[in-house]
Parts: structure tokens; sequence; C-alpha cells
């Protein structure tokens, strides 16, 4: 049971799977989904954002 990647289970188990996409161009997208104890979603949370390359600071 612990070695799955989904674990059901009324004392331990999954409870969030989430994954975290960025691309070269700097689109990122957050995806969360939750689960109760028997496996069943519960909610998902999605965003998606452009991540800025850093300002260049002169010496």
């Amino acid at each position: 049971m612990m070695s799955s990647a989904f674990i059901v289970s009324p004392d331990y188990g999954t409870r969030c799977s989430t994954v975290f996409a960025l691309a070269r161009d700097g689109t990122a997208n957050f995806l969360e989904r939750s689960f109760d104890a028997a496996g069943n979603m519960t909610g998902e949370v999605a965003h998606a954002f452009t991540v800025a390359a850093p300002l260049h600071q002169g010496a």
C-alpha cells in the first residue's frame, strides 16, 4: 500500500496532488486536487500566470 502513487485508507492516504509546470516562455500552471479518505475528489484549485524575468541590476 505504501509504494502506491495514490493511497486510499481511512487513517493514512493521499489527501492532495499538486502539479506545477513552468514553460520556457515563462508561462506557469499550478493545479491542486484535494481528496477525502475514500479517494473521492473534494476540490480543485487551478492558477495560470506568467513568471517575469528578474530585472537586471548593473554593478
